[in-house]
């Protein structure tokens, strides 16, 4: 499944004002879900900035992605209060990914040589493996709660969980139920800048285990 980028309106805080986000119910209070991703910005956005990952949606958020920035592309856990009343994410830890040049597109390898082509910048490719563990915990009154952490893997074998800086302990999310939307987890592929060419984000696969 391939997601372009989608633009986002002047005044967005926060994926709850995001119109594109796949998403769908948590299947259980326990279970795993691992998907394997790609992500290839368009290196020709100025001011950088697009952004995919797997989200945890309900009236709080917490999200594993992939941003493009000045620096390269940036692994990134997010969480985001009482995102329904417009507050703003935090970004909590960040890893610097490694990424590989496309190969040239067939479009440009089979041009006319005799007229230079207009030249292009290089499209990078940053493949990872997301994954979130999600469990029960205490629950207050008939509404249950669950517990997640975040994970990410370069060969789909060897995981880590996102950590505070400077501890050894990963960061565990407690998830709340949004209102009429309930809890749910998903895609998102978006961007703030205004151009007709997007980036993109490829979904390879996604389990869901318990």
């Amino acid at each position: 499944l391939r997601l372009y980028s989608v633009q986002q309106r002047e005044d967005w805080k926060n994926l709850s004002d995001s119109p594109n986000l796949i998403l769908q119910k948590t299947p259980a209070d326990s279970f795993t879900a691992t998907a394997r991703i790609s992500f290839v910005p368009n290196p020709q956005l100025k001011e950088r900035g697009e952004s995919c990952g797997l989200v945890l949606m309900g009236q709080d958020y917490a999200a594993i992605r992939l941003t493009d920035t000045e620096n390269g592309v940036m692994l990134q856990y997010v969480e985001c209060r009482n995102a329904l009343k417009g507050n703003k994410e935090n970004v909590l830890a960040e890893v610097k990914m490694v990424s590989q040049t496309l190969p040239e597109p067939y479009s440009r390898r089979y041009s006319s040589r005799s007229v230079p082509p207009a030249a292009q910048p290089a499209y990078v490719s940053t493949d990872a493996y997301l994954r979130i563990k999600v469990s029960p915990r205490e629950r207050k009154g008939d509404v249950p709660e669950m517990t997640a952490t975040f994970w990410y893997s370069t060969d789909g074998k060897k995981w880590t969980q996102l950590q505070s800086p400077g501890t050894t302990s990963g960061y565990s999310f407690a998830a709340r139920p949004g209102k009429w939307i309930g809890a749910k987890f998903g895609f998102f592929c978006n961007r703030h800048a205004s151009k007709n060419d997007s980036g993109w984000m490829e979904i390879d696969w996604i389990s869901i285990t318990r």
